[in-house]
């Protein structure tokens, strides 16, 4: 009978053991848990210190995130909807790779007649108002209510520029500078 008694302690207490050693197991992998979440939280915020921008290693700020070796291009300001002459610049998106870079944006006819035709020099400044390149592109004819896809690209590292503006040539020489305005949305 005692060897009875001695059996159902040992199993009592080697249930009572698996049960406090499970309550252990969950207790270190919700810490595990609790500490990754905080590292990809961490690393994940680093360096930002603004929207759209990060400070880089000299203290500079960065408007660009690097994925595969192209740069892109993160400025909330060089994003931003402008207009010029009746014509609406969206979507913009500058890329960077091996000192390459590539403008892309939509640019919409706002106007009741044909626009277009013509040549606009793009300047590129960086946060302090530095001029960093400007790039010429051609502007064909755009039916009214009509989009296109605006391109132009340069030799020149603009992946951490801040904004830019449209100026228009007149037979492929700057004649004026037009300031950009935002569309309010």
């Amino acid at each position: 009978m005692e060897e009875k008694n001695n059996k159902a302690n040992v199993n009592m207490t080697s249930n009572v053991k698996s049960k406090v050693n499970k309550k252990i197991l969950i207790f270190l992998a919700l810490i595990i848990i609790v500490i990754v979440v905080v590292v990809v939280v961490v690393i994940n915020n680093r360096g930002k210190s603004e929207e759209g921008s990060q400070v880089g290693e000299q203290g500079q700020t960065v408007f660009y995130r690097e994925e595969e070796g192209t740069k892109i291009n993160t400025s909330k300001e060089l994003a931003k909807t402008k207009e010029f002459e009746g014509l609406e610049i969206s979507n913009v998106s500058l890329t960077e790779f091996e000192d390459n870079s590539t403008f892309t944006a939509t640019l919409t006819n706002k106007t009741d007649g044909v626009s277009g035709d013509f040549f606009l020099d793009l300047k590129f400044v960086d946060k302090d108002n530095n001029e960093l390149a400007t790039i010429s592109c051609k502007v064909d004819p755009v039916d009214p209510g009509q989009s296109i896809e605006l391109n132009a690209s340069a030799t020149a590292s603009l992946a951490n520029a801040y904004d830019y503006s449209i100026a228009k040539q007149q037979n492929n020489v700057q004649t004026e500078n037009v300031d950009t305005s935002e569309i309010s949305e």
